[in-house]
């Protein structure tokens, strides 16, 4: 197994050169599959010159570039998918632990980052873990494995189906909802709600849950649909 990229000493190491479709500049040279969509959708203008922001900004796109590395590596799919789940969680328990010291000094700042940051950090991780179940399971016999790969495909037209009003609000300008759904003090009626990705109280909101699913799940359809057209 390859061993797990941990994060650099300097923990917010300025953006890497490049251009990339995730919001940031980021080495797209590569392509893989979760750098052609959007991973992290930018904020409002007047909400990402703050520091917290940028200090999220750059350990973002020393996330990436640690997936990319791993992902381009030769070997077993299965061991470098696991390698990137593992990756994805080390970033994000090291963002974490930088917003526990910071913590947040408006209402503003703490819906920027459980609307936007949160579940553009935390989407890799559920992501990945969806590449090792296919890698995984996808059975042999290729009429099978193409069978099973149709099955997948449905996972994100499914989600958007029954979160439609959520993501369409997401993706806009719109305000309203922000204090109810991305603001802590919800989490407490929404507690059943966490999963694997997202078991600490202290960061959880009623909402970035779905909003990163929707980030995994169209980054893993694109993946799903790459193997179908290879046939693989």
């Amino acid at each position: 197994m390859h061993p797990a990229h941990q994060p650099s000493n300097n923990r917010f190491a300025g953006p890497i050169e490049g251009t990339g479709t995730n919001g940031f500049d980021v080495e797209a040279a590569a392509s893989p599959f979760f750098l052609q969509i959007p991973g992290w959708v930018t904020p409002p203008a007047s909400q990402v010159s703050s520091e917290p922001f940028l200090s999220c900004k750059s350990l973002y796109t020393e996330l990436v570039a640690a997936l990319v590395q791993t992902w381009d590596q030769p070997g077993s799919r299965r061991d470098i998918a696991e390698d990137c789940f593992r990756i994805s969680m080390n970033y994000w328990d090291l963002l974490k632990k930088h917003y526990a010291s910071l913590f947040f000094r408006s209402t503003g700042e703490e819906v920027l980052f459980f609307r936007y940051v949160k579940p553009g950090f935390l989407a890799f991780a559920q992501m990945f873990s969806l590449v090792y179940h296919v890698v995984l399971f996808r059975p042999q016999d290729p009429v099978a494995g193409h069978s099973f790969l149709e099955a997948e495909s449905l996972r994100y037209p499914n989600f958007l189906a029954a979160n439609k009003a959520l993501i369409d609000y997401w993706l806009s300008d719109a305000t309203v909802n922000d204090q109810d759904w991305f603001l802590r003090h919800t989490h407490h009626s929404h507690t059943g709600n966490r999963d694997a990705f997202d078991r600490d109280p202290l960061f959880h909101t009623a909402k970035d849950q779905p909003v990163r699913s929707y980030l995994a799940l169209r980054a893993y359809h694109h993946y799903i649909a790459e193997q179908l057209a290879q046939g693989l």
